[in-house]
């Protein structure tokens, strides 16, 4: 992780190997949206992926507010 969204507007960069297959069949196909929950069902966001040059996803919206809503910490 080079940085983190401790900091507003700031990126956090990390790398999760997920496939197509298990990502879409939760996804709203038509937005590029995925609920985000904590473990425990207490915290719900609705995230935004878009699919980059590299054809890996990236997170548009929802991981700042997830983060925050959640208290994480670096």
């Amino acid at each position: 992780m080079t940085e983190t969204f401790a900091t507003q507007g700031k990126r956090m960069y990390f790398n999760v190997h997920f496939s197509m297959g298990s990502l879409f069949p939760h996804m709203d196909a038509g937005h590029g949206e995925l609920p985000i929950t904590t473990g425990d069902g207490t915290t719900t966001v609705t995230a935004r992926f878009i699919k980059g040059v590299d054809k890996r996803a990236t997170i548009t919206k929802g991981w700042s507010d997830f983060f925050r809503r959640t208290h994480m910490n670096e």
